[in-house]
Protein backbone atom coordinates (compact mmCIF):
# COMPACT_ATOMS: atom_id res chain seq x y z
CA UNK A 1 0.00 0.00 0.00
CA UNK A 2 1.15 3.66 -0.80
CA UNK A 3 1.82 6.17 1.63
CA UNK A 4 -0.64 8.98 1.55
CA UNK A 5 1.78 11.20 1.11
CA UNK A 6 6.17 11.59 0.61
CA UNK A 7 7.18 12.90 4.08
CA UNK A 8 11.08 11.90 3.21
CA UNK A 9 13.44 14.49 4.06
CA UNK A 10 16.02 15.21 1.25
CA UNK A 11 18.77 12.87 0.56
CA UNK A 12 21.93 13.10 3.08
CA UNK A 13 19.15 13.65 6.24
CA UNK A 14 18.48 10.73 8.45
CA UNK A 15 14.85 9.88 8.26
CA UNK A 16 12.89 9.16 11.33
CA UNK A 17 10.15 6.25 11.29
CA UNK A 18 7.64 4.54 13.54
CA UNK A 19 5.96 1.49 12.51
CA UNK A 20 2.69 0.09 15.49
CA UNK A 21 1.07 -3.27 14.59
CA UNK A 22 -1.48 -4.34 17.03
CA UNK A 23 -4.36 -6.80 16.11
CA UNK A 24 -5.14 -6.18 12.80
CA UNK A 25 -4.59 -3.09 12.88
CA UNK A 26 -1.13 -1.45 11.68
CA UNK A 27 0.65 2.16 11.05
CA UNK A 28 3.35 4.12 10.21
CA UNK A 29 4.42 7.37 10.87
CA UNK A 30 7.80 9.31 8.80
CA UNK A 31 9.00 12.59 10.44
CA UNK A 32 6.22 12.60 12.72
CA UNK A 33 3.32 12.42 9.65
CA UNK A 34 1.39 9.39 9.68
CA UNK A 35 1.42 8.11 6.11
CA UNK A 36 -0.13 4.88 6.62
CA UNK A 37 -2.90 3.56 8.72
CA UNK A 38 -5.13 0.57 8.00
CA UNK A 39 -7.07 -2.42 9.48
CA UNK A 40 -6.22 -5.32 7.37
CA UNK A 41 -9.46 -7.10 7.96
CA UNK A 42 -11.43 -3.90 6.85
CA UNK A 43 -13.87 -4.87 3.33
CA UNK A 44 -11.94 -1.60 1.68
CA UNK A 45 -8.90 -3.09 1.60
CA UNK A 46 -9.56 -6.48 0.46
CA UNK A 47 -7.82 -6.17 -2.58
CA UNK A 48 -4.46 -4.74 -1.04
CA UNK A 49 -4.22 -7.81 1.57
CA UNK A 50 -4.80 -9.73 -1.45
CA UNK A 51 -1.71 -8.34 -3.52
CA UNK A 52 0.04 -8.51 -0.35
CA UNK A 53 -0.49 -12.41 -0.19
CA UNK A 54 0.34 -12.98 -3.62
CA UNK A 55 3.36 -11.25 -3.34
CA UNK A 56 4.50 -13.03 -0.13
CA UNK A 57 2.88 -11.46 2.60
CA UNK A 58 0.91 -13.12 5.40
CA UNK A 59 -0.66 -10.33 7.57
CA UNK A 60 -2.04 -13.46 9.83
CA UNK A 61 1.47 -14.62 11.17
CA UNK A 62 1.77 -13.64 14.49
CA UNK A 63 5.44 -14.16 16.02
CA UNK A 64 7.42 -13.26 13.13
CA UNK A 65 10.22 -10.92 12.30
CA UNK A 66 10.27 -7.29 11.17
CA UNK A 67 11.87 -6.90 7.66
CA UNK A 68 13.19 -4.00 6.53
CA UNK A 69 13.71 -2.95 2.74
CA UNK A 70 15.60 -0.74 0.88
CA UNK A 71 14.53 -0.91 -3.20
CA UNK A 72 17.47 -1.30 -4.26
CA UNK A 73 19.17 1.86 -3.27
CA UNK A 74 21.96 2.07 -0.35
CA UNK A 75 20.19 2.40 3.15
CA UNK A 76 21.69 3.00 6.56
CA UNK A 77 20.01 2.19 9.94
CA UNK A 78 20.01 3.22 13.31
CA UNK A 79 18.82 3.44 16.79
CA UNK A 80 16.29 0.62 16.11
CA UNK A 81 13.88 0.12 19.56
CA UNK A 82 10.72 -2.28 19.78
CA UNK A 83 8.62 -2.71 22.78
CA UNK A 84 5.30 -4.54 23.44
CA UNK A 85 2.39 -3.16 23.08
CA UNK A 86 0.44 -3.35 26.29
CA UNK A 87 -2.99 -5.01 25.82
CA UNK A 88 -5.06 -2.48 27.29
CA UNK A 89 -3.60 0.04 24.64
CA UNK A 90 -6.03 0.58 22.06
CA UNK A 91 -4.96 0.82 18.24
CA UNK A 92 -8.12 2.25 16.18
CA UNK A 93 -7.19 3.18 12.54
CA UNK A 94 -8.19 6.49 11.29
CA UNK A 95 -11.72 5.98 9.14
CA UNK A 96 -10.30 8.40 6.75
CA UNK A 97 -7.47 7.63 5.98
CA UNK A 98 -6.38 6.77 1.73
CA UNK A 99 -2.90 5.78 0.70
CA UNK A 100 -1.68 7.79 -2.36
CA UNK A 101 -2.69 6.90 -5.93
CA UNK A 102 -0.23 4.68 -7.94
CA UNK A 103 0.54 5.98 -11.29
CA UNK A 104 -1.29 4.57 -13.98
CA UNK A 105 1.94 3.32 -15.70
CA UNK A 106 3.11 1.79 -12.08
CA UNK A 107 -0.83 -0.17 -11.45
CA UNK A 108 -0.58 -1.77 -14.75
CA UNK A 109 2.15 -3.41 -14.11
CA UNK A 110 2.27 -4.59 -11.26
CA UNK A 111 -2.05 -5.20 -11.99
CA UNK A 112 0.04 -7.35 -15.08
CA UNK A 113 3.02 -9.35 -12.91
CA UNK A 114 0.84 -9.91 -10.44
CA UNK A 115 -2.71 -11.61 -12.54
CA UNK A 116 0.53 -13.94 -13.97
CA UNK A 117 1.40 -14.72 -10.89
CA UNK A 118 -2.15 -15.93 -9.33
CA UNK A 119 -2.21 -17.94 -12.68
CA UNK A 120 1.04 -19.30 -12.10
CA UNK A 121 0.45 -20.16 -8.45
CA UNK A 122 3.81 -17.98 -7.47
CA UNK A 123 4.47 -15.06 -6.38
CA UNK A 124 6.27 -11.57 -7.09
CA UNK A 125 8.51 -10.18 -4.50
CA UNK A 126 9.75 -7.57 -6.56
CA UNK A 127 8.85 -3.71 -4.92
Amino acid sequence: MAPCKDATRPVGQWNRGRVVCKGTVIQHWLNDRKVLDFNYTDPKRTGMSKLLTIRGGDLTGRGGQLWLQDHGQPVWYRNLRWREIPTAEQLRPSPDFKPMSIPPRGAGKRTTTNTKNVRAGTQNNDP
